[in-house]
Parts: structure tokens; sequence; C-alpha cells
């Protein structure tokens, strides 16, 4: 008879490590780029990729801690994310049309 788990490896928790890593790379990046942007575009553009990675971390959260609230709270943080966006890009459009 065959023992399957001698040789069982589980890249589950390797990927949680890798995906935690990478949001929190992109977190960082993404606030550099909010302060250093040369225009107000640039700095748009790196609030809208902080919204979408502060989604995806919630998203992230409720699957490590099995905790569902986070979806809640991604699903609402998305609402306001594209708002927030299009009101900014509403309010550059006329700054430049008064230019």
């Amino acid at each position: 008879m065959s023992d399957l788990s001698v040789s069982s490896f589980d890249p589950l928790p390797w990927a949680i490590a890798i995906a935690g890593m990478s949001l929190v790379i992109a977190l960082v990046l993404g606030a550099w780029r909010l302060v250093k942007g040369p225009s107000r575009a640039d700095r748009i553009m790196a609030l809208d990729l902080l919204t979408g990675t502060v989604m995806a971390l919630s998203v992230f959260l409720s699957i490590k801690f099995d905790f569902a609230v986070f979806l809640d709270v991604a699903v609402a943080f998305a609402l306001v994310a594209f708002l927030s966006t299009a009101i900014l890009a509403r309010v550059m459009e006329e700054r430049v049309e008064d230019d």
C-alpha cells in the first residue's frame, strides 16, 4: 500500500507569503510615486494604484484569516476609489480648460 503523505508538499504557505510581500512592495512603490510624482496625473494614477492595492490587500487578508468582513470592506473601498478617481479626473479636466 502506497502512502501519499510522504512526499506531500503544500505550496499554499509559500504562495501566501509571496502574495503578501508583493502587495506590500506595491503599496510602497505606489506611495513613492504619489509623493514624488512629477505631475498631477502621475499622482492621480498612483492614488488609483494604491486604492487597487488596498482592495487586493483586503481580499488577501480575508482569505488568509478567513474573515469575510474584509470582502465587504473591499467592495465599499472599490466604490469610494472609483468615485474619487472620477472626481479628480473631472477637476483636472476643468483646470486644463481654464488655462
